[in-house]
């Protein structure tokens, strides 16, 4: 079966990643369409192929990575519209453990990484008593806070400042167009 929102969310996702990257001080290290080499390489070592360059990955394969190893470990499609989108955005950026981590600071849910039934009853219950959007707002102050924090660790990070603001922004406009 085909999954419509997961190609939704993840076009919104590839306008942020772009093509092809190997900029200093990016820690991804070289990416194509936000895919990193490393991940590439796991992705292709798990299904017994031939290691190559990122710069070479094909469109199924990013769809296929994003999808096992960014979209399902959060359970987007499990979530609210435009919460799955808002998951998906930063388990791509910070990892689904992170990402879900989040989600269950905002729900007073166990910070366990891992979303399952818990978690999703724990969301259940704090929409019952908050607005989608306060809950998204509240997700996205999070995430914005460790933003700030990456560059307090590392000032070198400031660089990306500017490129983390815009794609926070054009996330909370799908968020206000959506909720």
């Amino acid at each position: 079966m085909i999954d419509t929102r997961y190609y939704e969310c993840l076009d919104f996702v590839l306008r942020s990643e772009g093509r092809f990257s190997n900029r200093a001080g990016d820690r991804g290290g070289i990416t194509n369409y936000g895919i990193t080499q490393r991940t590439y390489n796991t992705w292709l070592e798990m299904r017994g192929k031939s290691l190559r360059g990122v710069m070479l990955i094909a469109m199924s394969e990013v769809r296929a990575i994003y999808q096992e190893y960014f979209w399902e470990p959060v359970k987007a499609r499990l979530l609210w519209q435009p919460l799955d989108l808002v998951l998906f955005d930063a388990s791509v950026q910070h990892g689904p453990g992170r990402a879900a981590r989040w989600l269950q600071q905002v729900v007073g849910s166990e910070q366990d990484g891992q979303i399952g039934p818990r978690t999703l009853t724990s969301l259940l219950n704090y929409t019952t008593e908050n607005t989608k959007r306060d809950t998204i707002r509240h997700y996205m102050d999070i995430r914005s806070a460790f933003y700030a924090q990456i560059i307090d660790n590392d000032p070198s990070q400031e660089q990306f400042k500017k490129g983390w603001k815009n794609r926070m922004d054009r996330l909370m406009d799908v968020v206000k167009a959506s909720v």
